[in-house]
């Protein structure tokens, strides 16, 4: 864990590689993607949920826009730069 984040919007993911969070939820962040043409930053996390309501999601991990939260405490500042290449999955 790098970061606790609280949700500040509901966000309803798109595929099975994101996570849904709901206003008010906290956020254990693991690793944050930056995309270099500045189209956004996706972060990965893990949900971390309070009450009866929410306990089917705790523990889901997956993608979330970094914009709909707030950064509540930070656990490790170190940053490491990992080059990626994306790949064209619809190509044959």
């Amino acid at each position: 864990t790098i970061s606790l984040a609280r949700a500040e919007e509901d966000y309803n993911a798109s595929d099975c590689r994101f996570i849904n969070i709901e206003k008010g939820q906290l956020i254990y962040v693991y690793s944050k993607l930056m995309n270099e043409e500045d189209s956004g930053e996706f972060w990965a996390a893990s949900i971390t949920v309070y009450g009866e309501q929410c306990e089917d999601h705790m523990g889901t991990v997956g993608y979330f826009p970094s914009i709909l939260v707030s950064e509540q405490h930070v656990y490790q500042e170190a940053n490491k730069t990992i080059p990626t290449r994306v790949r064209n999955l619809h190509k044959p």
